[in-house]
């Protein structure tokens, strides 16, 4: 059985979370400009669920949708994929964080335009502001994945090799 998100519907609902195409905006443990909330707690964020759960998530061929939140599970958990395919020929953390930053900004596909492989899991955006939205929030998490994950595979000054032999395995069978 898979991991799901905590952020269920429900905390979605009493916490007045905006929901745009079935994405919700979380609030993030973050510095990078973009249109979430910023979370002033040290509770667990998306990311830290994304990251804490990857290792297990990641060996599933199927993952059924609990709630909104876990959109982003499974966007994050094939992004986390990407990031360590990169990580896995740099030597030392500041070329990952850089190689990351990089990353997170480069053109990307979203749901309703060609080459998007979730499009079965999200919903296509209304209008083109709803678009940019999701896209701004898309580039500021997956900034904020990449720094993180930089600072866990990278802990003693090299790559950890408990998180790059996963450069290998595909969640859902799918590659962004």
């Amino acid at each position: 059985m898979a991991y799901h998100s905590e952020f269920d519907n429900e905390f979605c609902q009493q916490k007045r979370i905006r929901v745009i195409c079935g994405i919700p905006i979380l609030p993030l443990k973050t510095s990078t400009k973009g249109p979430a909330p910023v979370q002033t707690n040290n509770d667990n964020d998306i990311v830290d669920e994304v990251l804490y759960y990857f290792k297990a998530n990641v060996f599933f061929r199927q993952y059924d949708l609990e709630s909104a939140a876990d959109r982003l599970i499974v966007y994050l958990t094939l992004y986390v994929t990407q990031c360590l395919k990169d990580m896995g020929r740099i030597t030392n953390r500041e070329g990952a964080e850089s190689s990351m930053a990089l990353l997170a900004k480069s053109q990307f596909p979203l749901s309703g335009d060609g080459g998007f492989p979730l499009s079965a899991f999200f919903e296509k955006p209304d209008n083109t502001s709803d678009a940019e939205l999701i896209r701004s929030y898309f580039i500021q998490l997956r900034h904020e994945t990449g720094i993180r994950l930089a600072q866990r595979v990278y802990r003693k000054g090299r790559a950890d090799k408990w998180w790059i032999c996963f450069t290998k395995k595909k969640f859902l069978n799918l590659e962004l």
